[in-house]
């Protein structure tokens, strides 16, 4: 099992976020630090780097939710951690806490029935619909 995210190893064929892309979301700049996670998503799949598209989608979801499409952000979750499983990784434990506290708070925002329906959704997108999905502007 391979741990990835904030405290896991990233080999050298995978992109790290970069110093603007923590800066803008560290400071809750979910809107400025888009660009930079755009960036990253089409350079993992100019490199063929499946393993970390799941982070990347965790990324947009971070930004989705701080932007209040919560539907959106969950389907993206359910998404990489379907990924996560299927390629036999797990979130780190430092991003396991926050990714936790996301779910609780979706729970409550959407009510069990709709962010069950809108989970079963989100894992069951293929990695590329997943991608599509979050590189759309507007949803």
């Amino acid at each position: 099992m391979t741990v990835v995210g904030a405290e896991g190893g990233r080999g050298l064929d995978r992109p790290a976020k970069t110093k603007g892309e923590d800066k803008q979301a560290d400071e809750g700049d979910y809107t400025a630090a888009r660009p930079y996670f755009v960036q990253g998503m089409k350079m993992q799949q100019d490199w063929g780097d499946r393993q970390g598209v799941p982070d990347t989608l965790i990324w947009f979801a971070e930004l989705y939710g701080a932007q209040g499409q919560e539907a959106r952000a969950d389907r993206l979750a359910a998404a990489a951690e379907a990924l996560y499983e299927a390629m036999g990784m797990i979130i780190s434990a430092g991003r396991r806490a926050d990714y936790e506290t996301h779910i609780r708070a979706a729970r409550l925002i959407l009510g069990e029935a709709e962010f069950a329906a809108i989970w079963i959704e989100g894992r069951s997108m293929s990695m590329e619909q997943a991608i599509t999905y979050a590189l759309e502007e507007d949803s």
